[in-house]
């Protein structure tokens, strides 16, 4: 609650950037720049209003016994790491490093881990040790983890890159051009004829309809490459969600959407878990481009009817 009350209270003092962004506007042929400054714009509010955690959460493995020394300097480490990213989102380099070092944290604890585990075990064999509780924490120590080396890493990219590409065999890219082609023939008839069913599909984006589509996201899910979840637009005021109905309009003119990305999760089904075809793929878009499919797909059903 007192982070979403700061976030509001930075949303009011926020002039100069929605004036920087409603100059970037101006251009009218690409919505890439209004569109970038307005998500960073975001996340650097979300990133002051939002940055005290959870204090129980940093001590959730400091009682546990494999928890040594190492492990706790390693920790403060990704700690300082994970600040500077949050400082300097938009740095390749700062984040390639942090992911290093996340990498390095949790190889230290899968070995700190392992070794604890292999102590018990001796201590159990050798009689030290005997009693239920002793079997229990063996068995909740969970240190096999499946490894991929770089080769996999790319098959699986070049996989679901393909998968979700214009390459992929369920449309060609000809046939693709043929749809697109024959859909701007309709569009332009109906135009030119002032069909008003079809007019409905190429007005303005009205803020009451961002406004109703922001209203219906549910809170809790998870955001998309931009880091901007439902929750966060979901507190925006009236400025800013006029701003976002402005840029959404420009993508909407143009053909050009930047908020297109999306995070894909492999989940395995079953079979080789080397094989990429064995996995469903999770896609977590841009709630910003969920807002937008929203629009689209209200005015088609209603085009429909």
């Amino acid at each position: 609650t007192t982070g979403k009350s700061l976030f509001r209270n930075l949303l009011e003092e926020s002039d100069p950037v929605l004036k920087d962004i409603t100059n970037k506007l101006a251009d009218p042929t690409d919505p890439i720049p209004a569109y970038t400054e307005m998500v960073n714009h975001l996340r650097r509010l979300c990133n002051i209003a939002f940055k005290v955690s959870n204090p129980g959460a940093r001590k959730a493995h400091t009682s546990q016994p494999w928890h040594n020394q190492n492990v706790k300097e390693a920790r403060k480490i990704l700690g300082k790491a994970t600040s500077l990213t949050d400082s300097f989102p938009d740095q390749t380099k700062i984040k390639e490093l942090y992911y290093r070092i996340k990498g390095r944290y949790k190889k230290l604890i899968r070995n700190s881990k392992a070794r604890h585990k292999s102590k018990l075990n001796q201590d159990i064999e050798e009689g030290k040790i005997l009693n239920w509780q002793a079997f229990q924490k063996v068995k909740k120590l969970k240190t096999h983890s499946e490894q991929f080396n770089t080769v996999d890493m790319e098959n699986f990219e070049s996989f679901f890159t393909n998968l979700y590409s214009d390459t992929h065999a369920t449309l060609s890219v000809e046939e693709k051009n043929i749809m697109l082609q024959e859909a701007d023939k309709i569009n332009h008839h109906n135009t030119n004829n002032q069909d008003e069913a079809a007019l409905t599909l190429n007005t303005d984006i009205s803020t009451q309809e961002i406004s109703g589509c922001i209203r219906s996201l549910k809170c809790g899910k998870a955001a998309g490459d931009d880091m901007l979840s439902n929750d966060i637009l979901k507190t925006l005021d009236d400025r800013h969600v006029d701003i976002l109905t402005a840029i959404l309009n420009k993508g909407f003119k143009t053909g050009i959407y930047p908020w297109t990305n999306s995070i894909i999760t492999p989940l395995h089904k079953k079979g080789a878990r080397g094989d990429p075809d064995n996995y469903r793929a999770v896609s977590v878009g841009s709630a910003i481009g969920k807002i937008f499919s929203t629009v689209m797909l209200d005015r088609l059903v209603q085009f429909r009817e």
